[in-house]
């Protein structure tokens, strides 16, 4: 199971709010991308 952690590092609130919205989505498509890589590697498996 996937999982993404980003972290913001800022001086203040107002930084914060700044950057968590694109984290977040560079989080989330992080986690897909790790996601769609285990099914590649779950049928190359099964093809061995």
């Amino acid at each position: 199971m996937p999982i993404a952690n980003g972290i913001l590092t800022c001086d203040t609130d107002e930084q914060a709010m700044a950057r968590v919205k694109q984290k977040g989505a560079d989080c989330a498509l992080a986690a897909v991308e790790m996601a769609n890589f285990c099914l590649v590697l779950q049928d190359q498996e099964e093809d061995a």
